[in-house]
């Protein structure tokens, strides 16, 4: 171990370095040119961010399984299949870790020990937090997609992804700042036989932000709860997300869930899945809002073409032309992505 580090340091100053802040405003230093990447301590939504402003995977050596599994379901395999050969496994794992001999670490801020420790083996690790002002999704996209953008090298691109949700959510805001009555929607995290888990870190700002209220809006964190206490707040929609197998007909099929306003109005619906799940922080998140705005309330977005807005998202920010195919595969898809391990 005391030899790896001596390496590591070694090597680490012989190639020079620049200094990045992280998301806890820690200026890390890293090398200036970084050829190895590890994701660890559970980010999960990251490795398709890297690998669409890199426009490659190949500097990715270690990723969690539950990326691995999002990706498999994703329209990031047909363009970079390469991908798929990517280690997953137990990112928590010291040893695993620095057998890949990564120039840099990505770590998960809710695992401090992990980041601390990489840090002190030599490892540059920089602490990625999913929590920005109250879990604002598009400032926690931002903060990302800023430190990425200069550990790749890929500023420009990653300021232009910024620019993009900043337009949307002001777009949005004013669209529907005049709106008197908001659909009550809630987000089912997970659902099983065995549980049912509610709302999410981000659904209160996806929901506010898309014109509907949030009937767990007192639940800060994905929390375990009762059918009965779904029905005493009987919300309009239910927005099921990519972290389940669980898929509307399995709602409509349950008698046990039949007299809830949103299953009799048939307002259940599947969040999509683009290059990861979009209901953690994803490079489509313009696209994202659009869908739950027109899912919130459809008379005022007619005219928008989510499939359009797909294409031309694909093509302006990866350069990659959809197929019609895998726009369906976007917006509507399948249970295996909700499938963790």
């Amino acid at each position: 171990m005391k030899k790896f580090i001596f390496l590591s340091l070694m090597l680490f100053f012989s190639c020079g370095a620049v200094g990045v802040k992280d998301s806890l405003n820690h200026i890390i230093e890293i090398p200036q040119k970084i050829e190895r990447i590890a994701v660890v301590g559970g980010m999960w939504p990251l490795p398709s961010i890297i690998v669409l402003l890199d426009s490659s995977s190949s500097r990715l050596v270690q990723i969690p399984k539950a990326s691995k599994t999002a990706i498999k379901a994703s329209v990031l395999a047909d363009f970079y299949p390469e991908i798929l050969n990517i280690h997953d496994g137990n990112t928590e794992n010291i040893e695993e870790i620095l057998n890949f001999k990564p120039d840099i670490a990505l770590c998960h801020q809710a695992n401090k020990k992990l980041c601390s420790t990489l840090n002190s083996l030599g490892i540059p690790t920089l602490t990625l937090s999913v929590n920005i002002q109250n879990y604002n999704y598009k400032l926690t996209l931002k903060n990302w997609l800023e430190i990425l953008g200069q550990v790749l090298g890929k500023q420009a691109l990653a300021e232009k992804l910024i620019n993009a949700n900043e337009k949307i959510e002001k777009q949005l805001q004013n669209q529907l700042k005049n709106i008197a009555n908001k659909p009550k929607a809630m987000i089912l995290h997970r659902y099983s036989e065995n549980e049912i888990v509610a709302n999410g870190l981000f659904a209160n700002y996806l929901l506010e932000h898309s014109g509907a209220e949030n009937v767990f809006a007192d639940f800060k964190t994905p929390k375990k709860v009762s059918l009965e206490e779904i029905y005493r707040r009987d919300p309009d929609i239910i927005y099921i997300t990519n972290f389940t197998p669980a898929m509307p007909e399995d709602l409509f099929n349950s008698k046990l869930w039949a007299d809830l306003r949103a299953i009799k109005n048939k307002r259940v619906y599947k969040i999509p899945l683009g290059t990861y799940r979009w209901f953690a922080p994803s490079a489509e998140f313009p696209v994202f809002l659009i869908w739950l705005a027109k899912h919130n309330h459809p008379e005022l977005f007619v005219t928008w073409d989510i499939s359009k807005d797909l294409f031309r998202h694909f093509k302006e920010f990866y350069n990659k032309e959809l197929t019609l195919a895998q726009i369906h595969q976007i917006l509507f898809p399948s249970p295996e992505a909700g499938k963790l391990q």
